[in-house]
């Protein structure tokens, strides 16, 4: 029997708990269809109609200054040209002829017509000079030559006049033939090709320039273009050079000093630059046919110190163009640099960080099917100033997308542990209707499994038992004493004192078949000391706090 009431006690004590996790559980459920109640059935989502992109890109070519590093080489002193070639004039006849050349191994010069002039320049120091046309301007294409006679006598009547007229001897008679070929009106354009060839006149002397080569290397290296001098001078008969004709000397070519530039990639070092060309180039692209296309680009350089000061430039003002926009424009380093050392002189500045910020804007408009675009695309290109190196902080290439949008009603797509929105809410219906379910049959089944109730002076009993169980000792029966002398107390305590002043121990006697209530005793010779808790005299046998009950 007493197995059995334990068991049903644990059962009871496991439906309890069965019965409060899922009244949790219920509650949990019931807290998911409210969330579920809460959650969109529909949702808007914006849909692309149109999808374009803005790339814009800088590019940049740096000329350097000569150095060991990436060359040429500096000089470390010029070199001096060869002494011009002198000829008496007595022995000279009145005219000489005079021969240009000019070569080039661009290919495409070998195709476009170019136009080439000769003119001659007289001049008086600084006072005065007069340019005489010696070749009009002729269309030559490729390499070529030009072929002309320079009348000395003819030359030195024009100084005597000019000498008469102004009344200014000329004491040294300079004579300058300059040859020009290029492209544009008046040969003008840039890119043209110039060479001279200076002349001096004495009345003993013909004193004509050593460097009659000038060549133009293109940036690979090669020979771009090539202009060669050469003269014939006509002799008297003499017996100092036995010819009646003089060629000039053989002299080495002149070749103009190209600089040596660098593009994109390399470290460059502040000190060896000396300016740089830049481009930024702008494509605008969309998924549909545009029309009224505009792009219109302003560029502009800032120097900046955060703390203190900004200046802004522009590089570029406002330029538009329908396709493809492509801007070019130079960025003087050196004299940026110059410029931040000024203002920091001026202003005191002890700020370290300085920058170069360059930004381009471009405003692009255009018309589609489907609607307007009207955007402004930004892309900057910052560096440190005042440091040791060129080194940009950004990409130079940069890529921004955008659409023209609409917007649709559609089911709520998304998921929530990893449920539709119907989903958790068909899901918590179902749940709750389950733990609602196993919790009131908890309950049910809790009620059945419970045990029965002790009767007050059961538990009178049990809370003694348990309040001094290392001082009662259970006795199976009692026979009476002869002569036995009974005394009763009122309470369990009363019972304890004596038995400590006695020295003997607590008897429990439990409940008999006829006897329905707890007797605890001590003997003492023929004195019985005792205390009875009965069934029906609760309040008058027990004083046995309730707190001692549970």
């Amino acid at each position: 029997m007493k197995k059995l009431f334990l068991n049903r006690e644990q059962i009871n004590k496991w439906t309890k708990r069965a019965a409060a996790i899922s009244a949790v559980l219920f509650i949990i459920s019931l807290v998911g269809m409210l969330a579920g109640s809460t959650l969109p059935t529909e949702v808007e989502q914006e849909v692309p109609l149109l999808n374009y992109e803005h790339n814009g890109r800088f590019d940049y070519l740096v000329y350097l200054k000569p150095s060991y590093l990436f060359g040429p080489e500096p000089q470390q002193e010029e070199t001096e040209p060869p002494p011009n070639p002198q000829y008496p004039r007595a022995l000279i006849e009145d005219e000489m002829e005079i021969i240009f050349r000019y070569e080039t191994d661009a290919p495409l010069l070998q195709e476009v017509k170019q136009g080439v002039k000769i003119e001659a320049i007289l001049q008086n120091g600084d006072l005065w000079q007069k340019v005489i046309e010696m070749v009009p301007t002729t269309e030559k294409a490729g390499s070529f030559k030009v072929e002309f006679v320079l009348d000395l006598d003819e030359i030195n009547e024009l100084f005597d006049t000019i000498d008469e007229e102004t009344e200014i001897p000329t004491r040294t008679r300079l004579i300058t033939i300059v040859a020009t070929v290029g492209l544009g009106e008046g040969l003008e354009a840039a890119g043209s090709f110039v060479q001279s060839l200076p002349i001096t006149l004495s009345s003993a002397v013909l004193e004509i320039g050593s460097e009659r080569v000038k060549a133009v290397l293109d940036p690979t290296g090669g020979i771009e273009a090539r202009g060669t001098f050469d003269y014939t001078i006509y002799l008297e008969e003499n017996s100092l050079y036995k010819t009646d004709t003089l060629k000039p000397p053989a002299a080495a070519p002149y070749v103009s000093p190209q600089p040596k530039t660098l593009g994109v990639g390399p470290v460059i070092p502040y000190e060896l630059v000396d300016r740089m060309d830049t481009s930024y180039h702008y494509d605008f692209r969309a998924s549909r046919p545009l029309t009224e296309l505009t792009q219109e680009v302003t560029i502009t350089a800032t120097l900046d110190n955060p703390e203190f000061w900004s200046k802004t430039f522009v590089l570029v003002p406002s330029t538009r163009q329908p396709d493809s926009l492509q801007v070019d424009f130079p960025v003087d380093i050196v004299y940026l640099n110059e410029l931040l050392t000024a203002i920091r002189e001026e202003t005191g500045s002890a700020g370290e960080a300085y920058s170069l910020i360059i930004e381009a804007f471009v405003h692009v408009t255009a018309q589609t099917d489907i609607g307007p675009i009207d955007e402004v695309f930004t892309q900057t290109l910052s560096t440190e100033l005042g440091g040791g190196t060129l080194i940009w902080n950004e990409e130079l290439e940069m890529t921004q997308e955008g659409a023209i949008t609409t917007t649709y009603i559609i089911p709520n797509p998304n998921r929530y542990l990893g449920l539709s929105v119907d989903g958790v809410k068909t899901t918590s219906l179902i749940l709750g209707i389950i733990f609602l379910i196993i919790f009131i049959a908890s309950l049910v089944f809790y009620q059945k499994t419970k045990p029965p109730e002790l009767p007050l002076f059961e538990k009178a009993a049990l809370a003694v038992g348990k309040k001094y169980a290392d001082r009662i000792a259970q006795a199976s029966s009692q026979t009476p004493l002869v002569d036995e002398k009974i005394i009763s107390l009122g309470s369990i305590e009363d019972l304890v004192k004596v038995a400590d002043e006695l020295g003997k121990p607590i008897m429990h006697q439990p409940p008999t078949a006829t006897e329905k209530w707890h007797t605890y005793y001590v003997i003492d010779g023929n004195n019985q000391y005792q205390y009875i808790i009965a069934k029906q005299s609760k309040e008058r046998r027990s004083h046995v706090a309730k707190s001692e009950w549970f």
